[in-house]
């Protein structure tokens, strides 16, 4: 079987992309590297560089493609905001045109990557059928896709799915608070939390949103949409403390100014994901760390501060 993955050498698409390898499906990668880095890319993927918007890129791009896995976005909630309509072209656009793409070619199943940012709130155990608010473009156009991938399974048969994924960490992913902890911790560094550390996250190692990913296409139930996360709230002040004890670094934690419309913290309900597809989180935060901190072990960790 022939997988195409968007945005595949990405940081979660480049995970999927060597797990799907090595149980031995055939994979596709179509990116334009404008987050995504090259060397990501698992050498017996099949690369394509281009962009999902370009219709001369998605030319026989799904020839013989059983299945999209549609990760390619534009992810920066700040770049959203500055540039909501760069946000809406990737985001909204390129998925239209990835669905209408993948309806004429008769694909099979399509998984699209969506994100808690679509809730918009504040709030522990947050189920799918949570009221949706989002207060950003990127979570509005997120939510927008959401809505374009419901109907191309209503109304032409494809059959999609809808993951929204919650705050993903693990190695190769940069610019998070668990990266930029860590390279810190590593630089004896100080560890710097804008507030006061009480807000929190459901933090869910990237090899978990992985096994939940996989599922979901093995599976045949069509046209659901599933939290991925942990459902577990983690503080922002006990995430700096793990990571300077797995570090065993001797770094600060300083406080500065809560950032503006940062949100206290939200976490998912995934019982429907536990129940429709036998999803069990197996990375508790600390085993989530430690596997990470092998990576930047293996690599130069230059401070970011």
């Amino acid at each position: 079987m022939l997988i195409l993955i968007t945005g595949g050498a990405g940081f979660i698409g480049s995970h999927l992309a060597s797990e799907l390898l090595k149980k031995g499906y055939s994979v596709r990668i179509i990116d334009n590297l404008y987050t995504g880095k090259r060397e990501n890319v698992p050498k017996n993927a099949e690369f394509i560089f281009g962009d999902i918007r370009k219709i001369n890129d998605l030319k026989d791009l799904l020839k013989d493609v059983e299945c999209i896995f549609h990760h390619a976005a534009h992810v920066s909630v700040p770049e959203s905001v500055r540039n909501p309509i760069l946000d809406f072209d990737i985001n909204v656009n390129g998925t239209f045109f990835l669905l209408e793409d993948a309806r004429k070619h008769e694909v099979e199943k399509f998984i699209f990557a969506s994100s808690a940012a679509i809730y918009g709130t504040t709030g522990e155990k947050i189920p799918e059928t949570f009221e949706k608010n989002p207060k950003n473009p990127y979570g509005l156009n997120k939510l927008i896709a959401e809505k374009y991938c419901q109907h191309y399974y209503r109304l032409y048969g494809l059959k999609t799915n809808i993951l929204r994924y919650f705050n993903v960490y693990g190695p190769k992913k940069r610019g998070n608070a668990v990266d930029v902890f860590i390279r810190n911790a590593l630089a004896q560094s100080p560890l710097k939390i804008n507030g006061d550390g009480t807000q929190f996250r459901d933090f869910v190692h990237v090899s978990d949103v992985v096994g939940a990913t996989i599922s979901c296409f093995l599976s045949d139930i069509h046209g659901e949409i599933y939290n991925v996360g942990t459902g577990i709230a983690t503080k922002v002040i006990d995430l700096a403390e793990k990571i300077i004890k797995a570090t065993g670094t001797s770094s600060k934690i300083l406080f500065e100014s809560p950032r503006p419309g940062d949100i206290k913290g939200i976490t998912s309900d995934i019982k429907k994901i536990q129940r429709e597809l036998s999803f069990v989180p197996q990375y508790s935060i600390e085993k989530g760390l430690l596997e990470t901190l092998r990576f930047y072990n293996e690599e130069s960790a230059p401070t970011l501060l």
